[in-house]
């Protein structure tokens, strides 16, 4: 869905899905898949669509559920902290959560939805790279349901909960863009994107491998593919260093297969990129199969 009246009219003005619809569209984002089917199968009905970020209703689908589906599907599950400003349990690396609510009346009502239309903004007016944060992420016509001072702001940021802020000028901004993750490699929300964007578009960019037989000259076929889209992003400030070779590495030969893996036409490629400093590498592997794979029915 692309406005918020197709969401009144699909779920009523009052449902939880419209008014997220209605809160994501509202800050930027551009397209809306919903779902109103509760656990796991209302999660499955996404699993043919192109979703990077996830909002539930915690609700009606658990948040350890869904953010598995996260890990699973390449995308960043936005929650709310809990009403005490909490870490909810069961995240990581694929997670980013929010606080305050925002004020909806006498109440008030979710900020995962607007914050993910603030990173959906993000994505297309400063890129995926970008931190989603600071004084270009303002959460438009938002207010917070609490007001934060210096240390409370502090310690929300140390318990890996990104807070909003009113900045001084009236302007509600997202103050943090950390995940929910301890490991000092994803610990920010930008980074731990690019990698699932450069997954993402190496593993699309080499499907045409399964046409080919597993072999040197699809090997340079790939790693030149693979080079050439990560100069692209190098060059789009994507990715860290003065020169290519400080920014990012690829290989595909035998030291990233064995054996088994080229006689059963299994494609590996390892990538090294800098996404935050030079030459600290980040590194990933795709794999493809190809047209060595054998035939099923041979088995």
């Amino acid at each position: 869905m692309t406005s918020s009246a197709e969401a009144e009219e699909e779920y009523g003005a009052a449902g939880w899905l419209a008014r997220a619809a209605s809160d994501f569209l509202g800050q930027g984002g551009q397209t809306a898949v919903l779902v109103r089917s509760a656990g796991p199968e209302g999660l499955a009905a996404l699993d043919a669509e192109d979703i990077h970020l996830l909002v539930v209703d915690p609700s009606v689908i658990d948040l350890a559920t869904a953010y598995t589906w996260c890990e699973e599907h390449r995308a960043l599950l936005v929650v709310d902290a809990t009403p005490e400003g909490a870490l909810p349990t069961g995240l990581s690396r694929n997670a980013a959560a929010y606080y305050p609510p925002l004020v909806d009346g006498d109440g008030t009502r979710p900020v995962a939805p607007a914050v993910a239309g603030v990173i959906a903004r993000n994505d297309r007016t400063r890129r995926v790279w970008t931190s989603p944060a600071g004084r270009d992420a303002e959460v438009l016509g938002g207010r917070p349901a609490v007001a934060l001072d210096s240390r409370t702001v502090e310690s929300l940021a140390n318990a890996h909960v990104n807070p909003l802020r009113d900045i001084g000028d009236g302007r509600l901004v997202v103050w943090g863009a950390r995940t929910a993750t301890t490991d000092p490699e994803w610990k920010y929300v930008a980074v731990r994107r690019s990698i699932l964007f450069l997954e993402q578009s190496i593993d699309e960019g080499l499907r045409w491998a399964v046409f080919e037989p597993n072999d040197d000259a699809l090997w340079l076929a790939a790693r030149r593919a693979v080079e050439a889209f990560l100069l692209e992003v190098w060059r789009d400030g994507g990715l860290r260093g003065d020169k290519p070779e400080e920014a990012y590495f690829v290989r595909c030969d035998r030291s990233t297969m064995t054996q088994e893996d080229i006689d059963n036409g299994r494609l590996v490629v390892l990538v090294g990129v800098a996404p935050a400093r030079p030459a600290e590498f980040v590194l990933f592997r795709i794999g493809q199969w190809t047209s060595s794979r054998p035939d099923p029915a041979d088995d």
